[in-house]
Parts: structure tokens; sequence; C-alpha cells
């Protein structure tokens, strides 16, 4: 990460397929170690 810490979050992704193509994905993510994450990082200015 940006300030030298790593990132470690645990994730679950539900992936629907009908007739061999994907029609939905729901992603599950651990929401504190984001948050975390979130608060300790900040975005990086465009250039």
């Amino acid at each position: 990460m940006f300030d030298g810490e790593s990132n470690r979050n645990t994730y679950a992704w539900f992936i629907r397929l009908r007739d061999g193509r994907i029609v939905e994905i729901t992603a599950f993510l651990d929401s504190i170690a984001f948050d975390k994450f979130w608060r300790r990082v900040q975005p990086r200015k465009p250039p």
C-alpha cells in the first residue's frame, strides 16, 4: 500500500451463470478490515 503497510482482507465471490455467461456477480469482503485500511490510506490526487 502507499503507506508501506500491508492490507489483508477476506473476500467471497458468488457468480451466477446462465447459458455459460455471467449474469450476476456479488462480492463480500471483511468490512472492518476495509474500514481500517480506508481510514489509514489517503487517496492519491490526480496528476
